[in-house]
């Protein structure tokens, strides 16, 4: 090992912050507390408007050397911050962090015991939602558990098509769970700049470029859930960027198809269709039927698969509802299309 691999951190967690100034605190606390001399601690101020930058050189001031603040020219949104991120980190893995999410208790020490080892190079972990104020069902039963996929845990895992086909039927596509060695992403693998949903992107393209997966079932980060984030705040624009989001995704699994099955390519499907049904779910409650069926055509052309052929695949796994629910909202959309004067 060379002087400079010895002084290189191993992990650098990249924190992008935008008004986030109610939350930050708590985000870089559970870092800090956990983070050994190895790890970096990165943020990025995205031009925040709300106080979260001078947040940031509070922190900074009141933890010496421990973490490093970048500052943008203009606000460029999510998915800039995260490539300036990476950009200027030095780690050997990448953990991406949501300024308005916190790290779990042993998250990082977890993660060291993976990465660690030669023979990994991916580590995927789950979450756990967080209310600021729960409603009567999380004081009773405690937040929710959610997990990421359904491959075999603690264990080195080398086949790509049950990976990929956990991760798209569960729709755990997010980058901030899935922590890589930076030869993953190398010098071409970026977020798409100006989009939402920009990790449906990547994250397909980093599961497929590792050679061996280890996901931990453990809830390493609290996903917060608060008015005012993306997923809470629907509008059309979020919507077709979750519709355009998938485009890639045909022709990556095409690339990579002897490697995958027709589970891995129904499940890209079933991803397809039920996108289509999230991101027209205001237009069909408005009637906008030529909408509906423009998002539909859209769906097909991502789908490797037939809907029939997706909709056998859910029957035989037991998703009896689901593949209802989804021949169902097809066969409303083209009748009403249909049924539509010509013009509206």
């Amino acid at each position: 090992m060379t002087r400079a691999d010895a002084a290189r951190p191993w992990l650098s967690m990249l924190i992008p912050v935008y008004n986030v100034q109610d939350y930050l605190a708590q985000c870089v606390d559970s870092v800090l507390a956990q983070a050994d001399e190895g790890v970096e601690v990165v943020l990025y101020d995205d031009c925040s408007t709300d106080g979260s930058r001078a947040l940031m050189q509070t922190l900074a001031d009141r933890h010496p050397g421990r973490l490093r603040l970048l500052d943008g020219d203009r606000n460029r949104g999510l998915s800039a911050a995260r490539n300036r991120l990476l950009d200027a980190s030095r780690g050997a893995w990448i953990w991406f962090l949501d300024s308005d999410d916190f790290l779990l208790p042993g998250a990082i020490a977890g993660l060291k015991a993976w990465a660690d080892r030669d023979d990994v190079d991916l580590v995927l972990c789950d979450f756990r939602d967080h209310h600021d104020r729960p409603r009567l069902r999380q004081r009773l039963f405690g937040e929710r558990h959610q997990r990421t996929q359904d491959i075999p845990p603690r264990q080195p895992w080398r086949d790509a098509g049950r990976l990929m086909e956990g991760a798209l039927t569960r729709s755990q596509l997010h980058a901030w769970s899935k922590i890589a060695r930076r030869a993953l992403y190398g010098e071409d693998l970026r977020f798409p700049e100006g989009r939402y949903f920009e990790d449906v992107f990547v994250s397909p393209t980093l599961m497929l470029r590792a050679q061996t997966v280890v996901y931990v079932p453990e809830p390493w980060i609290a996903y917060r859930k608060r008015p005012g984030s993306i997923l809470s705040t629907p509008n059309p624009t979020k919507w077709q960027d979750l519709q355009d989001s998938l485009n890639h995704l045909p022709p990556l699994l095409a690339a990579n198809r002897a490697r995958l099955d027709e589970n891995t390519l129904n499940a890209a499907t079933y991803l397809a269709y039920r996108s289509w049904m999230r991101a027209t779910c205001q237009a069909r409650r408005a009637g906008d039927w030529i909408t509906v069926m423009r998002h539909l055509r859209q769906c097909e052309a991502n789908s490797p698969t037939s809907l029939a052929a997706m909709l056998g695949y859910c029957e035989k796994r037991g998703w009896l509802w689901r593949a209802l629910r989804i021949r169902a909202a097809v066969g409303e959309a083209s009748r009403k299309a249909s049924a539509q004067p010509p013009g509206k």
